[in-house]
């Protein structure tokens, strides 16, 4: 406890800091991010981005958290969004739909630029590889969520234990709900991030699986931002790990953010054929 309020008494210091913009203009950014964890989480996740955003551009950074990620890809997809916070499957989709987005940033973890998700189980699960699920409950997060849904999906059918073979499914609003509905009893297994089954491990998580590591998340801008802007505020989220305040603005997005590097839009290839592979099953 004594940790959490020191990192939001932190966060909190660094809204203070940019709080005060001499030089903003009037005309607003929208910073778009889906709904990956509750809203309130959310804010105080890229609040500090927002006002490093700010200061970059001389203009408000406003965020705005989509209902669900069709809706978050629709309005990224629409130029509806000037900055958009985007998980793997989301940008694919927008890609796919509505043509390339320039990317700013990919973020890296831990020195890399992928991570992974796991299928879990609670500890005392009779549960002991992914075939054993055929017949049993499971939890998913939002149908377009890379490691709370698509990919494991994928897996599970490769496993022989397609949807068609559980008892039942769900899709649940987050990867956090669905930890919590596995630990509760609700569901025999759910599929989340690596860094959600890390904050619910010591309440009996246990990983059945991890999943193929895939490209990490990636902050996108809209297609007809003028060149000038955009690559301002590029050049400053690839020199945002050079300060201490930038570092601070990392970590609130999640503590082990090591930087914010370059991205290309093949990076995300692998992530394609295991769509594909979703598509030619039906």
């Amino acid at each position: 406890m004594r940790v959490r309020s020191v990192l939001i008494g932190a966060v909190i210091g660094i809204v203070s800091v940019f709080s005060a913009r001499p030089g903003l203009t009037s005309e607003e950014l929208v910073f778009g991010v889906h709904p990956f964890m509750p809203a309130d989480k959310l804010f105080e996740t890229f609040t500090p981005l927002t006002g490093y955003l700010s200061d970059v551009a001389g203009q408000p950074v406003r965020i705005e958290i989509a209902k669900d990620y069709q809706a978050h890809i629709e309005a990224v997809g629409n130029d509806q969004r000037d900055i958009a916070y985007l998980g793997p499957v989301p940008y694919v989709r927008v890609v796919d739909g509505h043509g390339a987005k320039p990317i700013l940033a990919q973020l890296e973890v831990g020195g890399k630029t992928t991570f992974r998700g796991a299928i879990v189980v609670r500890h005392d699960s009779p549960v002991k590889v992914l075939k054993d699920l055929a017949g049993k409950r499971f939890a998913f997060g939002d149908k377009s969520s890379t490691m709370s849904h698509l990919v494991p999906w994928s897996m599970l059918i490769s496993a022989g234990a397609p949807k068609a073979s559980l008892a039942g499914f769900e899709h649940l609003p987050n990867h956090e709900a669905v930890g919590l509905a596995v630990l509760s009893g609700m569901f025999d297994a759910g599929a989340v991030k690596e860094s959600v089954f890390r904050n619910q491990e010591n309440r009996g998580l246990r990983v059945l699986t991890w999943t193929a590591p895939i490209a990490n998340h990636v902050l996108v801008a809209r297609s007809d931002m003028p060149d000038a802007t955009r690559n301002k505020l590029q050049a400053a989220l690839m020199r945002i790990h050079e300060s201490a305040d930038g570092v601070a603005v990392l970590r609130a997005i999640k503590p082990s953010v090591t930087a914010l590097v370059p991205a290309n839009d093949g990076d995300l290839d692998h992530l394609r054929k295991i769509l594909a592979g979703l598509r030619g099953r039906g």
